[in-house]
């Protein structure tokens, strides 16, 4: 069809003998009209056009009294059916002219003309009584017969015997076909619809005037949307805020991340922008975050230790590279200020206990007091092939994520190094049912000051409550899991929402050594479930810490885990 200017073909229709053909065709210059081929001829196949307008022909049918198509040359801009003889030149005539879109014509093999189009209670067919629209443009004397009435709808209309058709019928979120006997079929009549305007010819605008596209402008960024979290305990506040925008193509993007740990002293937040426009992606944000430490500087007395806070803020300028769809190198460095201090709590612990004449708070104080320049350079290597269902999320795959962190206050001879290696795998049972292997390492070394490994219990050692920092802090950690996920309830009314149930066992450990690692060893069985609800799942986690000769977290009892999480990632 290249050779004829015709780019694409659709919606064919055979003529009655078989021997011509009628079609919607898109020509070179963006143009739908529609076609006919009045008869094959091995020596020469002529290719007629019936319509050459700046309108849209979508659907045609060929039978005994012409062909009838769908078209939008309409005052109101909606499909309705007209009508062709099969010859070059012929007049095109009207035959319905509602302001609501027809669709799916089928000339019967008696001539007679059905559509669909929807009504209040769904998709039902109509039967068009022939008749031509009057020359002085008044209300066409054409009535309309409808023969269904169906909630949900019926479509692709085709001749059946004894005078009935057949149709799909769409019923538990399928189609399935289903034939209507003559006797079957309502005969209601429709109030006849007022002739509208004569058509509109669309507005066209130069593209070589049109204004370049800015995707700095204002006008061209949206939001994306946003996500809300809060909790409360005491006067303790939990939290986390996510919003992102973007602008029309998606090639830049903004992303506002924020979230508090139980007081506005510990809050992290982060506004990053992004630019994507080629296969080098980077960023640059202003962050805020607080890291916490295991704090010994007073371990010679009676060998104790507390949390301390690492505030650092600044900004960060981060690069991409993908090798592949599947593999990327990635590159972060950091500048700005690190100021260290205790929460209230801790600082009148510490003022309360005293060594000689002076408590523990004034040396602390003095040792770590003051603003200092930091910076840290990280470089990650990723790869990912994590493939994800509709209603579980991740479902098969594998993802290795390795970085290597240095950080540094150069001025106060401070130096230190994190490594860190992120693994999982997940195996399709069946389903939507999965089985998941996960596992991770990570270890400091450096100066005492160095920001440690604080774990997130809901997503690692699950048998241990959220924030016990005796389980879940320091230089040095190791985790694993085998988890099962099987579907439980799946609403089919509303796809996006599922329940699944959760069966797990981890195992691992958090310290500032390998013994003492191992002295804390946790080793949790896990039960739940998981509740889906579009791009969040809301998971409900139940862990019993088992004894395997290591002090057992929550004195032994059963944790109770709740938190809510993107779902796809």
């Amino acid at each position: 069809m290249g050779e004829r200017g015709l780019l694409t073909v659709e919606s064919l229709a055979l003529s009655p003998n078989g021997r011509g053909l009628a079609f919607v065709g898109l020509s070179e210059t963006g143009q739908r009209d529609l076609y006919l081929v009045p008869a094959f001829d091995e020596q020469a196949t002529p290719i007629i056009a019936l319509t050459n307008d700046a309108f849209a022909e979508r659907e045609v049918t060929w039978g005994p009294r012409g062909i009838v198509f769908t078209s939008d040359s309409t005052g109101h801009g909606k499909y309705n059916l007209f009508r062709a003889d099969a010859r070059p030149g012929s007049t095109i005539e009207r035959l319905t002219h509602e302001a609501r879109d027809e669709f799916s014509p089928r000339m019967l093999p008696d001539g007679r003309v059905l559509f669909v189009a929807y009504d209040e209670a769904g998709a039902n067919i109509y039967e068009v009584k022939d008749s031509p629209t009057p020359a002085d443009g008044s209300a066409p004397a054409a009535a309309l017969l409808r023969h269904t009435d169906v909630p949900t709808g019926l479509y692709d209309v085709s001749p059946g015997p004894d005078g009935g058709i057949w149709a799909l019928h769409h019923q538990g979120h399928r189609r399935v076909p289903v034939r209507l006997a003559a006797r079957a079929l309502l005969a209601e009549p429709v109030p006849e619809a007022v002739a509208d305007g004569p058509p509109e010819l669309p507005e066209r605008r130069s593209l070589t005037i049109d204004r370049a596209y800015d995707p700095f402008r204002l006008a061209s960024w949206s939001p994306d949307g946003f996500f809300i979290l809060a909790g409360f305990s005491g006067d303790a506040v939990f939290g986390s805020l996510i919003v992102t925008a973007s602008d029309r193509l998606r090639d830049h993007a903004l992303v506002l991340t924020s979230s508090v740990y139980g007081s506005f002293d510990l809050f992290d937040v982060n506004l990053t922008y992004i630019n994507q426009e080629r296969r080098l992606i980077w960023g640059a944000s202003l962050f805020h975050e607080v890291a916490a430490l295991i704090d010994d500087s007073f371990e010679d007395t009676d060998n104790f230790t507390f949390v301390s806070y690492r505030r650092f803020f600044g900004g960060r300028g981060v690069a991409r590279w993908p090798f592949s769809q599947f593999f990327y190198a990635q590159l972060e460095l950091s500048a700005g200020g690190a100021e260290y201090f205790v929460t209230d709590e801790t600082g009148d612990a510490l003022s309360s206990m005293r060594i000689a004449d002076s408590d523990l708070l004034a040396p602390w104080e003095a040792e770590n007091d003051g603003l200092r320049f930091h910076t840290e350079g990280e470089v990650s290597l990723g790869y990912s092939t994590i493939g994800y269902h509709r209603s579980t999320g991740p479902i098969r795959g594998s993802s290795i994520l390795l970085s290597e962190r240095v950080g540094a206050e150069p001025w106060d001879q401070i130096l230190y190094q994190q490594l860190r290696l992120d693994t999982e795998h997940y195996l399709r049972v069946v389903g939507p049912a999965n089985l998941l292997l996960r596992g991770a390492f990570g270890v400091t070394v450096g100066d005492d000051r160095a920001p440690q490994f604080y774990l997130s219990s809901f997503h690692t050692l699950r048998g241990v409550p959220f924030g016990d920092t005796n389980f879940l802090l320091g230089r040095l950690f190791f985790y694993s899991t085998v988890e099962f996920q099987f579907p439980i309830v799946t609403f089919t009314e509303f796809p996006l929402i599922d329940l699944e149930g959760v069966l797990a066992a981890d195992f691992g450990g958090v310290g500032d050594g390998m013994v003492s690692v191992w002295d804390r060893r946790v080793f949790d069985l896990v039960f739940g479930f998981n509740l889906g609800f579009a791009p969040l799942v809301l998971r409900v986690h139940f862990a019993q810490p088992i004894d395997i000769g290591a002090p057992l977290p929550n004195r032994g009892d059963l944790t109770f885990n709740l938190s809510l999480a993107w779902r796809y990632q």
